[in-house]
């Protein structure tokens, strides 16, 4: 983001931030604090307040307008939005943002209107997995772009997925990457987590399209060929169960604090996504120079090019392997 020379009013929807946030939500969470540190003035709309991120925004002097209700899926969210426009419409702001990809109406009176699009590979990429994000992208899509005036993207990735299918509403307005802010403790200051046995770690969604089921058929077929390491799940359970087996654990949502002395005390940290926008989690391991193994996204290259193990997406025997290879020193 860029140094600021004047002096704004943003309104920015943190609904992704409002409860335990998103990727999405920590992304704006960082851009947010930095807004602020320029000398912005910064109002979040939100459907709740209950985030240590909202609480410590708010201490640094940002005002919040809450819905009042959690807003889950897209009845909710357009009862949600008619809330925000009421608040735009008090508040009147220089600059309204929407962190979270898609927007439906066009702000009344507000000179810039910006959006950032995180995960759009359901725009370029058809299949059973991923129909229902193409079905989604495609029909919301366009009238977002008529309704902004900028686009923000989290990666190049992201950015030619979008060139490739709105390069036309794309030309007439302002574009630009605008990587997440990776935010990690120094090493030395990470408390380390207390676990018995030497342990592999997840975290994040715990779902399809992050790989986790290839992680526990991977990770099956490496105790049954005489691993020892266990397997930690930090995350919540979407369309994925973990199996109470022998050696794996779930914790559930994690704080960061927690994250990052998981992370600090793994023997590897494992990213095994089948699709991703952009890779917090690859970043901040980067930073914190944690053993990761990764499948061989092309957006983890653009995020750290050297760093990992990697492994073919999808590719449970190559994954196994990784993780034998680990345990093995």
């Amino acid at each position: 983001m860029e140094t600021a020379k004047n002096v704004e009013k943003w309104l920015v929807d943190a609904r992704t931030l409002a409860s335990r946030p998103t990727g999405v939500g920590m992304y704006a969470y960082r851009h947010i604090k930095r807004l602020m540190s320029e000398g912005h003035r910064v109002i979040l709309v939100a459907d709740v307040q209950e985030s240590t991120e909202i609480a410590d925004l708010k201490k640094l002097g940002a005002v919040v307008h809450t819905y009042g209700t959690h807003v889950f899926n897209s009845t909710g969210v357009l009862a949600y939005f008619k809330f925000v426009k009421h608040v735009i419409a008090e508040v009147k702001p220089d600059v309204f943002w929407q962190p979270n990809n898609l927007h439906p109406f066009k702000p009344k009176g507000v000179t810039r209107v910006i959006v950032t699009m995180h995960d759009v590979f359901g725009l370029k990429e058809w299949s059973w997995r991923y129909a229902l994000w193409h079905l989604y992208y495609r029909f919301n899509f366009g009238r977002t772009l008529r309704n902004v005036t900028e686009v923000w993207f989290n990666s190049r990735e992201t950015q030619q997925a979008v060139e490739v299918a709105a390069s036309r509403a794309l030309s007439r307005l302002v574009s630009k990457v605008v990587y997440p802010i990776t935010e990690v403790p120094r090493r030395e200051d990470v408390k380390a987590y207390t676990h018995k046995n030497p342990y592999f770690l997840y975290v994040g969604n715990i779902e399809v399209r992050k790989g986790a089921d290839l992680l526990i058929e991977a990770y099956r077929r490496y105790r049954d060929h005489g691993g020892a390491f266990d397997l930690i799940f930090a995350g919540i359970e979407k369309n994925v169960q973990v199996p109470r087996t022998s050696g794996v654990m779930v914790l559930g949502y994690v704080d960061d604090t927690t994250k990052f002395s998981l992370m600090c005390s793994c023997a590897a940290f494992i990213v095994p996504s089948r699709a991703e926008g952009y890779g917090m989690q690859v970043a901040e391991a980067a930073a914190l120079k944690v053993p990761t193994i990764a499948s061989g996204l092309s957006v983890f290259k653009e995020i750290d090019p050297t760093s990992r193990t990697t492994f073919p997406s999808g590719d449970v025997d190559a994954l196994s392997a990784c993780l034998e290879r680990v345990s093995q020193g």
